[in-house]
C-alpha cells in the first residue's frame, strides 16, 4: 500500500537509514517533481528535543540557499509525524565512491573545493555543520557536489553546540569534549574527508599525514586536522583558495621557460608517487644537426626560394590566426577588433567561456561567498544572489538555465547601479556570468 504524507508527498522507496531518521525517494504530487523525504523515527517522535532538532535542521538548510547545499522544500513536525522534504540528489555519496578505493588527487581536490564553497556560505551566516563526512557529501549526475544532513548543525551564538555528537573519525577534538564550535570545527571534518579521499581509508583518532598524497596535499590535511583549532586555517574561503592552487598544480600543462643562453624545456612536476611522463620539447640550438657545407655556388638559387617560402608561410599563418580569433570571438559573443557588427552587450563573454557550466556556477558561488566574507555585499544582496544561483543550478541539471543566468546578470547590474556591489566584484561576477550565458544553449537551439 502506498503511503502519502499530508495528501501530497508519496513515499516510493527507502534510500537511506540513520539512527534518527529514514530517507525516502518520494514524489511531490502537487508539483509532480521527485523529492527526498527525511522522516523522523517513531521512537524519536516522543522526544521533544529530537523534534526541536528536526525543526532546526530544516530551518538551517532553508536559510542556506546555495548551489552546493541540498535545498529544503517543506517541513512538518507534530507529535505523530515529522518529516522534511528536500531536493533529491540523483547520484552517489562520496562514501559510496570510496567503496571502490581512493580517488584521483585532482578529483579529491575538486570535491573538497566544492565542499568549501558550501561551508563558506554556512559559516557566513554563523552556522556550523559539525558532521562533515563522506556520507554527507552527495554527487549529482552532473558532478556537482551537495552537502546534506544538517541534523546536528549549530548556530555559533547558541548554547546548542555543547552537545557532543558527530561521526567517529571525523569529529573534531573540541566537539568531542562538548566545547564551543566554530568554522574551524567543520574544517577539521573536511581535512578528514580529504584524507579518506586520497587514501581510501577513514582516518583514525589521530590523523597521520597520508603517504600516497602529494606533499602539498599532505601538508594541507595536517593543518586542517590540527588538534588545536588555532593551528587550523582561519576560514573555508582561505582553504578554497589553496585547493584551487593545488588543483592547478596537480593538472597544470607543461610550460616552457627560456634561459638567457640556451632554451630549456621545463615540464610541470608531477605530484609524488605519480609516474613522470616525458614531454617532448622543441629542438634547441644544441639539438640541431651541424650544417653540411656543399660546394660553393652549387645551390645559389636555393636561398631566395627558401626565404620566399618562409615569408609566404608566415603571412598565411598570421592571417589564419586572425581568422580563428575572429571566429572564436563571434562564437563566444566577444566583438572582434576589426568587426563591423553592432556594439558589444553590457556583459560580454570572457576567456573562461570555454569552461563547463557547472564549473562556472561553482566559481560564481565562490565569488559571492568571498564578497560576503569581506563585507562587500550586504546580507540581503547575498541571500538574493545565492537564491538565484540555487535556481540556476536546478535549471542547469535539466540542460537549461540561460534565462536564469541572464536574470542573474540583470540583478548584478541593479546592485551595481544602487552602489550595493563594488566595481571590482561586479566585474568578476559579470565576467563569470557572461561566460556562463555563452556556454549555455539558446532557447531556440
Amino acid at each position: 500500500m502506498t503511503t502519502v504524507l499530508d495528501q501530497r508527498y508519496e513515499l516510493l522507496e527507502q534510500i537511506g537509514q540513520g539512527g534518527m531518521a529514514t530517507v525516502w525517494r518520494g514524489l511531490d504530487l502537487r508539483l509532480r517533481r521527485p523529492v527526498a523525504i527525511k522522516a523522523l523515527g517513531a521512537a524519536m517522535l516522543q522526544d521533544p528535543d529530537m523534534r526541536q532538532r528536526f525543526w532546526r535542521e530544516a530551518q538551517t538548510i532553508a536559510a542556506l540557499a546555495h548551489p552546493a547545499i541540498v535545498a529544503v522544500y517543506d517541513v512538518s513536525v507534530d507529535r505523530d509525524r515529522a518529516y522534511v522534504v528536500m531536493e533529491l540528489v540523483d547520484g552517489p555519496s562520496v562514501a559510496r565512491l570510496l567503496d571502490d578505493g581512493p580517488l584521483p588527487v585532482a578529483q579529491a581536490l575538486d570535491l573538497a573545493a566544492q565542499t568549501c564553497a558550501a561551508l563558506a556560505a554556512a559559516h557566513a551566516l554563523g552556522a556550523v555543520h559539525r558532521d562533515i563526512t563522506p556520507g554527507n557529501l552527495l554527487l549529482a549526475e552532473s558532478g556537482a557536489l551537495k552537502v546534506c544532513d544538517f541534523g546536528i548543525a549549530a548556530w555559533e551564538q547558541d548554547a546548542y553546540p555543547a552537545l557532543a555528537a558527530g561521526t567517529p573519525g571525523y569529529i573534531a577534538p573540541e566537539q568531542t569534549r562538548g566545547g564551543p564550535v566554530d568554522a574551524r570545527t567543520d574544517l577539521y571534518g573536511l581535512g578528514c574527508v580529504l584524507y579518506a579521499m586520497v587514501t581510501g581509508a577513514a582516518p583514525g583518532l589521530v590523523v597521520v599525514p597520508p603517504d600516497p598524497a602529494p606533499p602539498a596535499v599532505a601538508d594541507l590535511i595536517s593543518r586542517l586536522t590540527a588538534p588545536d583549532p588555532a593551528d587550523r586555517p582561519a576560514s573555508a574561503h582561505d582553504v578554497a583558495a589553496e585547493l584551487d592552487r593545488l588543483r592547478t598544480a596537480a593538472s597544470g600543462p607543461a610550460h616552457v621557460v627560456a634561459a638567457p643562453a640556451t632554451t630549456q624545456v621545463m615540464t610541470a612536476q608531477p605530484p609524488a608517487g605519480r609516474a613522470r611522463v616525458p614531454v617532448p620539447g622543441p629542438p634547441t640550438a644544441l639539438d640541431l644537426p651541424a650544417a653540411v657545407p656543399g660546394p660553393r655556388g652549387g645551390n645559389r638559387w636555393l636561398r631566395p626560394v627558401l626565404v620566399a617560402c618562409g615569408l609566404v608561410t608566415a603571412v598565411t599563418a598570421v592571417m589564419l590566426g586572425l581568422l580563428l580569433l575572429q571566429t572564436a570571438g563571434q562564437r563566444a559573443g566577444v566583438p572582434f577588433a576589426g568587426a563591423t557588427s553592432g556594439a558589444a552587450s553590457p556583459v560580454a563573454a570572457s576567456p573562461v567561456a570555454a569552461s563547463r557550466p557547472d564549473a562556472l556556477l561553482r566559481s560564481l558561488a565562490q565569488e559571492v561567498d568571498r564578497l560576503a566574507d569581506s563585507g562587500a555585499l550586504d546580507d540581503r544582496a547575498v541571500r538574493d544572489l545565492r537564491k538565484k544561483l540555487s535556481d540556476l543550478d536546478k535549471r542547469l541539471r535539466k540542460g537549461e538555465g540561460r534565462e536564469q543566468a541572464q536574470d542573474f546578470i540583470d540583478r548584478l547590474q541593479d546592485l551595481r547601479r544602487d552602489d550595493r556591489l563594488p566595481a571590482q566584484g561586479y566585474d568578476r561576477l559579470a565576467e563569470l556570468a557572461g561566460a556562463l550565458v555563452a556556454a549555455l544553449p539558446r532557447d531556440d537551439d
